[in-house]
């Protein structure tokens, strides 16, 4: 994490020639690292190739720093863009736990429309399992993004996970609230926002954070659903972030 920064500022000086990639199918692709006030850090990289016109293939790989242990993933997204302001389709995310033999795969649908050229709907369901624990769980989620000036947008979503093994029934539900500001005349975004989780059943309480992200992007502006990245959703995060399910 200590190089990621630096690498994310000398990674903007080539956001000219992605553009001069396109030929070769790259939409856009992009590296961020985030950290929030419990010391929980992410870094991820994404790239989104044009198959089709109309369909595209997006990858992430990432790793994610709880306080017990860290969690690297592979995902991706297969999806169709019929207009300009749609995208859907579905992902699949792979997660190996370090130092245990826990793995998890989630699997789901996913989408985002243009609602107005300023007003953008995402939505997104699945099922996930840890394969060593008998341990399945569904999640869903929706949001909102409104782009209140040229280079801020401003996002809140909510999601929820229900987790379903013998001796445990637990759900989560989260409520995020984010402002992403894209830096003038560079390929740098900065975003700032919190989160509040609150879990019910065997496993209740709740837990607020605040976060913070620097991301840099290649290629096309996100102006449009078809240029804006797809997150796959990790929903085990609140539990492996309060140490509620332990790895």
């Amino acid at each position: 994490m200590k190089l990621a920064i630096p690498l994310l500022i000398a990674l903007s000086t080539l956001a000219p020639a992605a553009h001069a990639q396109s030929s070769l199918g790259l939409t856009f692709a992009t590296l961020g690292v985030s950290t929030d006030d419990t010391s929980d850090k992410t870094a991820q990289a994404q790239a989104d190739v044009a198959i089709t016109p109309f369909h595209g293939l997006q990858g992430d790989l990432g790793l994610s720093q709880f306080a017990d242990t860290e969690i690297g993933y592979i995902a991706g997204h297969l999806y169709l863009a019929p207009e300009p302001g749609q995208k859907y389709g579905f992902f699949a995310a792979y997660r190996d736990i370090n130092d245990t033999a826990s793995t998890l795969l989630d699997l789901g649908i996913e989408g985002t429309i243009d609602l107005t050229p300023d007003l953008a709907l995402t939505a997104h369901a699945g099922v996930g399992q840890v394969d060593d624990r008998n341990l399945d769980y569904v999640f869903a989620g929706a949001g909102l993004g409104w782009r209140a000036s040229e280079n801020l947008w401003l996002t809140a979503d909510l999601s929820g996970v229900d987790i379903d093994q013998i001796g445990l029934q637990s759900t989560a539900a989260t409520l995020r609230v984010a402002g992403q500001y894209d830096i003038p005349k560079s390929a740098i975004s900065l975003t700032m926002g919190a989160a509040h989780s609150r879990f019910s059943g065997d496993l209740s309480g709740s837990e607020d954070r605040f976060f913070l992200g620097l991301t840099v992007t290649l290629g096309q502006s996100a102006a449009s659903a078809r240029t804006r990245p797809l997150n796959a959703p990790d929903p085990l995060a609140p539990y492996w972030r309060t140490g509620r399910l332990r790895p």
